[in-house]
């Protein structure tokens, strides 16, 4: 019964230990908006269990690490962005660890169509 009790206690104060733990999270998607004075950045993303569009508030703070741009103030809206974030189990507040802007590819160049000779040089048909 002591071993019991013992258990008991010891899962009790476990979840008491790590009720505020973070959770990793990564959303990613475009840009919605961005709001500098608030330090935040909304981004909507796909949830692939209803596929259903879903805008997510992300905060930022300064220990927030950028690729692709400086900073909060460099994104814009459809900006195609990855956020790695920390989820605060309490209240389910995330916020940024990373913001990675992504690459827009560009189509590549059309080649210059082949130069035709001019009448001159052209053979005739006899």
């Amino acid at each position: 019964m002591k071993k019991l009790t013992l258990l008991a206690v010891i899962l009790f104060l476990a979840c008491v230990a790590f009720q505020g733990v973070a959770l990793a999270k990564v959303v990613s998607g475009k840009v919605v908006t961005v709001n500098v004075a608030d330090n935040s950045v909304e981004v909507s993303q796909k949830n692939f269990l209803t596929n259903a569009e879903e805008k997510v508030v992300v905060s930022v703070n300064a220990n927030t690490t950028y690729a692709g741009v400086t900073g909060l103030a460099e994104l814009k809206a459809d900006d195609l962005v990855v956020v790695m974030a920390a989820e605060d189990a309490t209240s389910g507040k995330l916020t940024a660890t990373s913001i990675r802007k992504a690459a827009v590819p560009t189509a590549p160049a059309v080649p210059a169509a082949p130069a035709v000779p001019a009448a001159s040089t052209v053979p005739s048909a006899q």
